[in-house]
Order: C-alpha cells, then structure tokens, then sequence
C-alpha cells in the first residue's frame, strides 16, 4: 500500500511526455481489469494482492491523478471514461 502511495505521489513530478506513457499504460491496465470483469465478474480481482474496494480505489486516484496533472492531456476523456466506469463496479 505504501509503494502505490509512492507511485502516486511520483506521478505528480511527471513531464508531459511521461504522463503520456503512463497514461497508455494506464488505459491499457485499466481497460483489460474492467473487460475482464465484464467476463469473469469478481473473480477479476483474485488476481491482485488487495482486495477489491482498495484496487478500485487506488486505480481510480491514479487516473485522477494524471488528469489532475495535465488537464489537458489527449488522454483525458478515456481517462474519465475509465474512472467512471470503475466507480461503477
């Protein structure tokens, strides 16, 4: 948990160029958790080492992070999109 704060506080000293690669990452990430979930439901999370409600959790800081960033990111509408549709989980 301290390493995901870490990570998040890190994303704050991004250059744009690096928030783009992030945020590919990111949506990449992001996208692949929540069609898995489409599929397999719960069971999407069993793969990871924290429980649901911190997963979602700490995803959701880390797109509201790097759009907090750079509002003006061309990836930020798909990273809107993505926090809502996690919140929706």
């Amino acid at each position: 948990e301290e390493r995901k704060k870490q990570a998040i506080e890190h994303i704050k000293t991004f250059s744009h160029n690096s928030l783009l690669v992030k945020s590919a990452d990111v949506i990449a990430n992001m996208s692949e958790m929540i069609n898995d979930y489409n599929h397999i439901g719960e069971k999407v999370f069993d793969k990871f080492n924290a429980p649901k409600d911190k997963k979602l959790k700490i995803s959701i800081v880390t797109l509201l992070t790097i759009t907090n960033k750079w509002p003006e990111n061309p990836f930020s509408q798909e990273l809107d999109n993505l926090a809502n549709k996690l919140r929706a989980i």
